[in-house]
This record gives structure tokens, sequence and C-alpha cells, in this order.
């Protein structure tokens, strides 16, 4: 079993501090090995690691990282979410849809003299598609959506078109925009900012329950409200770039622009208030995000450096009570009209 080391990057400080992550190959090979010394004849890496497959084109950590491995025979990946049947050299690369939504499934042959792999075979299914339902998991699905359905059901308000995580070429989505006008306008706080990846379901077009807003942050974080220096708020925002990942953070009060092919730590070209101001370095702003993000989680540390830390609510009911105040049907902010994200020449 192997993780990413961008766990490092995507987790509290307070969570992953303790630990080492080391390359994953590397970790691999050392510990395959040592099983083979064993007698072993068969190693499986399970490993939340992923990257990206188009058809047989495939792109990515986990793919990089297998090509690198010795003495492997299958590896099962994660993390990225997406589907994944590929080979690399003769290592086949196993990631299903996530949300239980699929199944990876492998036959390994074994020979029986050697007690070596001599064949894997694999395939993606979507196990609803297949045989009959499961009565035992049913009724506990069915008991536990009982027990919430008062609250999941309770009507909040009504869309007037599908509010969804698509993001323009620059990374700004109008369930993003929303998200974040949201928490900035419930807390009171002169910015808000949420991560793109903690987004997890669109909301749809007409009525809106308590539960389709759980089920766009469905994690029951708190919301945490701080001050930090104007500095600090463009540190932040560099801070979206930093190792080269890009992880885009959704954001509101502001709009900011960013040259990617500039050296890192020097990419954002400009910041502006909401009312058309250049954002002061020396001045002191309020600013709202979630628990993770304020305990330095995801690589920004410089949220865990603000100023007078404090609870103000929860994520969902953040959003259930500032969807409830608007103008119904909700019309969401129009990501292309907005530009609080652009990309410099």
């Amino acid at each position: 079993g192997v993780v990413t080391p961008e766990t490092t990057e995507i987790t509290s400080t307070d969570s992953a501090g303790r630990y080492r992550f080391e390359d994953i190959s590397g970790a691999v090979n050392r510990y395959a090995a040592d099983l083979r010394e064993r007698g072993v004849k068969t190693v499986v890496v399970l490993a939340h690691s992923g990257g990206d497959q188009q058809g047989k084109e495939y792109s990515g950590e986990v793919f990089d990282e297998t090509a690198d491995m010795q003495g492997v025979d299958l590896v099962l990946a994660g993390h990225t979410h997406q589907p994944h049947n590929a080979r690399v050299g003769d290592v086949p690369v196993l990631q299903a849809e996530p949300y239980g939504a699929g199944l990876s499934l492998a036959d390994l042959e074994v020979s029986r003299d050697t007690g070596e792999v001599k064949s894997v075979s694999t395939r993606l299914i979507t196990p609803y598609a297949h045989g009959p339902t499961n009565h035992e998991v049913a009724a506990h699905v069915e008991r536990y959506a009982s027990r919430t359905e008062e609250l999941s059901g309770r009507e909040v308000g009504v869309a007037a078109e599908p509010v969804t995580r698509s993001a323009t070429a620059s990374g700004e989505s109008a369930l993003g925009d929303l998200v974040t006008d949201a928490h900035r306008s419930s807390t009171g706080a002169d910015f808000a900012f949420a991560v793109s990846g903690g987004l997890r379901d669109d909301l749809p077009e007409g009525t809106v329950t308590y539960g389709d807003l759980h089920n766009v942050q469905p994690f029951g974080e708190d919301l945490i409200k701080m001050e930090l220096s104007g500095e600090q708020v463009e540190q932040v925002l560099e801070g979206q770039f930093s190792g080269g990942v890009r992880r885009t953070l959704q954001v509101s009060g502001l709009s900011y622009s960013y040259d990617a092919s500039a050296p890192e730590g020097e990419r954002i070209t400009g910041v502006s208030l909401s009312g058309g101001a250049t954002l002061n370095p020396s001045a002191s702003y309020t600013v709202t995000v979630a628990g993770p993000l304020a305990d330095g989680g995801g690589g920004y540390g410089v949220f865990k450096e603000g100023r007078d830390h404090g609870r103000v609510g929860k994520i969902t009911d953040s959003l259930a009570s500032y969807v409830g105040s608007l103008p119904q049907p909700v019309s969401a902010p129009d990501p292309e009209a907005e530009r609080r994200i652009s990309q410099s020449p």
C-alpha cells in the first residue's frame, strides 16, 4: 500500500505532519524485493495515486511510478477518480469510477508449479448494472435515509438552471462563485476561498434541498474566519502554483490575474477588490475558509498564520442560508462575466 507524496499538500498539516511521504516506486521496489525474498510470488500494489487516461493514452503520477516499479504484477490506483484500465509495460493499472459507481476486476493466472503469475486479465464494471439488489444493504441504506429525510429533504430554494463545477479556462466555476459568495456573505468577511477539488457535486435545476447543498461539500466542516494582511492574501494566491501543481482556489470579494509561464512565486499579476480598488499589501482583511484550509491544509500554510481564528458556522448551513436569502429562482454568478480569475496574456 502506498499513497501520493501530494498528501502533504492536500490534507491538514496536523494530520500529515507526523509522517514522511517517500517516492512511491522507491518504496514499492524496496518492499516488493523484501517480500519476494521471503517467498512471496505475487505482488499487488494498492496505490492512493492516479492519473489521467483518454482512450489508450495515459499520463500522470501512478503511470510514471509504475514504469519505475520492479517485481510488481498489478497496480490498483485511486485518488484522481478517473477510470484507468491500462498497461505500463507488462503491469496492468486499474482505477474504477468513484463513489462505488465502478469496480476494478483482475483475474491473475498463477502457475501451480512455480507460483509465479503467468497472465493478468482486467476489466472495469458498473456494479449496479449486474445482478439482483442486495436486500440487506438496501435495508441499511433505507434505514439511514429515513432518519435524515426530514433534514436532507428540506427545500431551501429553487435554481433557475443547473449550477455546475464546469470551469472556465482560467479555473473559475459558477458553483465555486456561489459557494464562496455564501461563505463571505454569511460571515461578513472581506474575502472567502474554497478549494475547487472540495466541490463534489453540482446543484440541480429546480428545487434545491438541504441534501443537495450538503452533497456539494459533504464534509460537515467548520467555517473559520481570520485576519490576513494583503501580502498574505497574495501569498495564498501564489500558493495555487507551488510545487508545479495547480490547485485552483475559488474566490469571492476579489479578482486576480495570473501568468502561468512566469517563475513560481511571481505568477500573480494583479489583485483587485470587488469595488475595483487594488489589494493593499499592508492592510488587514478578514478571510473565511473551511477548517482544513485554516489549519494549513492543501499546502496553504499561510492560513494557519492568520490572526484571530474563530469558528463562524458550518459550510452547508452557510450555503443553505445564503441560497434561501436570494431572489428566487436563484441564478448563480456567470464565471465568464465575473472573471474573478483570469489569465494574463
